[in-house]
C-alpha cells in the first residue's frame, strides 16, 4: 500500500514538472534552463517558466506598451522578441526600466528571427547594450526560426 502511494505521489511530481525530478527545477540561474529547453515548444517552454515562477514578457509586435508591473519585482524574467526595431527598442526599454533599481536582474532572451546566427547577433548588441548596468545580466537562452515553434537552445558562450 506504501509503495502504490509514494509511486502515484512521484507520478504526480513528475508530471507537474514536466517528467524532471522536483529538485531538479531549481535553477540557480536562467543560463539552466539551457540543457532544458532545447527543441521544447514555445506553449511547454511558458508553462515550464511559469511552474518555476519566472515571468514572461511577450515583445513581439509594435503593440506592446511596456512592462508589465508583475516583473518589477522579479529576480528573473525572460523577455521574448523578434529581429524588428520595434521589439528591440521595446527590450531595451524594459532593460532602462529595471536599471533603475539596484537589484541585481538576470533577463532571459528568448529571440524569433530569421536565422540563428540573426538572433545570436541581436542578442549580442543587446548584451552590449545592457552592460552598462552592471546589475543587469543578459542570458541568451535560444532561438524559434521564424516558421518553427520549438525552440533551439544551442548557446555558443554567449
Amino acid at each position: 500500500m506504501h509503495k502504490a502511494i509514494h509511486d502515484q505521489a512521484s507520478g504526480l511530481r513528475s508530471l507537474m514538472c514536466f517528467g524532471q525530478p522536483m529538485d531538479s527545477m531549481t535553477l540557480t540561474s536562467l543560463g539552466d534552463l539551457l540543457s532544458k529547453i532545447d527543441g521544447l515548444g514555445l506553449t511547454s517552454f511558458e508553462k515550464k517558466l511559469d511552474a518555476l515562477t519566472i515571468p514572461i514578457v511577450h515583445l513581439l509586435d509594435s503593440s506592446s506598451k511596456g512592462a508589465p508591473l508583475d516583473i518589477l519585482n522579479a529576480s528573473r524574467i525572460v523577455l521574448h522578441i523578434n529581429q524588428s526595431s520595434e521589439s528591440i527598442k521595446a527590450a531595451y526599454g524594459i532593460i532602462k526600466l529595471l536599471s533603475q533599481s539596484s537589484d541585481e536582474r538576470e533577463l532571459g532572451f528568448l529571440i524569433q528571427a530569421s536565422s540563428a546566427t540573426k538572433s545570436q547577433t541581436i542578442f549580442h548588441n543587446i548584451k552590449m547594450a545592457a552592460n552598462a548596468f552592471h546589475h543587469i545580466h543578459p542570458t541568451y537562452l535560444g532561438c524559434l526560426v521564424s516558421g518553427n515553434t520549438y525552440i533551439s537552445a544551442h548557446n555558443s558562450d554567449m
